[in-house]
């Protein structure tokens, strides 16, 4: 991934993945530092914290919540995001 699309030259990225079907799904990809990184067509979004989504195949709801611990938005240990 380049400057570009939100992430340096040779940083490794994580699959999102819903694997309802092989090959599993692309939801998105994130990174280390916590950043999700979205293609929708000819755009990209790069987002920080919490993303929610379905997958357009199986209608799964998926969540990634990367804030890190301690975050003060983000929820206790078994409560629903907001």
């Amino acid at each position: 991934m380049d400057e570009a699309l939100g992430g340096r030259v040779g940083e490794a990225v994580t699959r999102w993945e819903c694997r309802c079907q092989l090959p599993p799904i692309l939801l998105a990809t994130y990174d280390r530092r916590g950043r999700v990184h979205i293609k929708a067509r000819d755009r990209y979004w790069h987002v920080d914290g919490l993303v929610q989504t379905i997958c357009p195949k199986c209608g799964t709801e998926h969540a990634l919540d990367l804030r890190p611990p301690g975050d003060s938005r983000r929820p206790a240990a078994g409560s629903a995001p907001s």
